[in-house]
């Protein structure tokens, strides 16, 4: 790193009152360049909604039901998914009681707008996994009026968007 950017860093976590682990992390972050590959709502709908067509012809044939090539991690806190969820997603805590049995699909992560699940998926991808960001996350799947759905599987208009700070399409509950 240079250090133009290690003083670029430094000032910006001086500035926003950054802890010195704080400040260690996005260092970490400058230093990777590494870039997580991304997801946007409409990629992840054709992906559950092809997944959704094979599944359904396997059932009418008789035949095995398909394994999707991906999983669908959420990893926000649990007052945020016990509001709603995009469909089939599951908690970072049921991926991580079970991680290796998802190692060869790719893991795509979301969070509220994108900063918590990048940061998340990076961890992923140091530990191997095939891991992608949905940049946007909830809030750009509700632009796209895409459905929602509890944790128990029921559909739902509501959506924790962890602050007021973000607004939802009127078909949507926000809630924080």
């Amino acid at each position: 790193m240079s250090w133009y950017t290690t003083f670029t860093v430094a000032a910006i976590a001086i500035c926003v009152g950054m802890t010195v682990a704080q400040e260690a992390r996005l260092v970490g972050l400058v230093r990777s360049g590494r870039k997580v590959p991304e997801i946007t709502a409409t990629q992840l709908r054709q992906r559950q909604l092809s997944y959704e067509a094979r599944r359904q012809q396997a059932q009418r044939y008789g035949a095995q039901e398909p394994v999707p090539d991906f999983v669908l991690v959420d990893v926000r806190t649990p007052e945020e998914t016990q509001v709603s969820v995009i469909p089939n997603a599951m908690t970072i805590e049921q991926f991580e009681a079970n991680s290796e049995a998802f190692r060869h699909r790719i893991v795509i992560c979301y969070c509220t707008v994108g900063f918590r699940s990048e940061h998340y998926a990076r961890q992923l991808r140091e530990r191997n996994f095939n891991a992608w960001n949905f940049k946007g996350s909830i809030l750009e799947w509700c632009a796209a009026k895409y459905p929602l759905e509890t944790l128990e599987h029921q559909p739902t208009d509501r959506v924790h968007t962890y602050s007021d700070d973000y607004k939802v399409p009127a078909e949507y509950r926000a809630v924080w």
